[in-house]
């Protein structure tokens, strides 16, 4: 699966489900949720989306990485940016990144925690870098509190996911 980057030092090739995996607490079997590896593969409108994506899981476990490049399409919206400029890989990544995490906490630059669910029962972590984004859902302990709920979503942030993302952005 190869995708194409915006020059050197992008991430130019998606992970397998396997690899993921290996980096997750007990190695759980990921199944493909979705994989779109051909960056001229068009939107509805028929324009092109450049965007890759690999979707793993096993529920309630799920793990997203998108590769972008360069394109007048925004993801999001699924409209041409205001500006009808093309922007690069790495600022479409950054804007993704920013619009799905907007109300969340930060850990540090480009790492923010929180939840898609809005459920105390998994922790979702999204991680920026470059022309990528890597989302990691995970099981949450059960809490009583939603300083627990941070506290604990914070602690899978800093020592569980870093694995995640480095076996998916190698």
């Amino acid at each position: 699966m190869l995708a194409f980057g915006d020059g050197d030092g992008d991430y130019k090739a998606l992970p397998t489900c396997q690899k993921i995996a290996s980096a997750l607490p007990g190695k759980p079997a990921l199944t493909v949720g979705q994989n779109v590896t051909d960056v001229t593969a068009k939107d509805f409108r028929g324009r092109p989306l450049a965007v890759t994506d690999i979707e793993c899981k096993a529920l309630p476990i799920d793990v997203d990485v998108e590769l972008f490049r360069a394109g007048d399409l925004n993801i999001i919206t699924s409209g041409p940016y205001p500006d009808k400029a093309v922007h690069d890989g790495r600022s479409r990544a950054d804007d993704f990144y920013n619009r799905q995490t907007k109300q969340w906490d930060e850990l540090k630059p480009g790492v923010r925690y929180g939840s898609i669910t809005y459920s105390d029962s998994t922790c979702t972590v999204m991680t920026l870098k470059r022309n990528a984004t890597v989302r990691v859902t995970v099981p949450n302990p059960p809490t009583h509190s939603l300083e627990e709920w941070k506290a604990a979503c914070r602690q899978i942030a800093e020592k569980e996911v870093p694995k995640v993302v480095d076996a998916a952005l190698d």
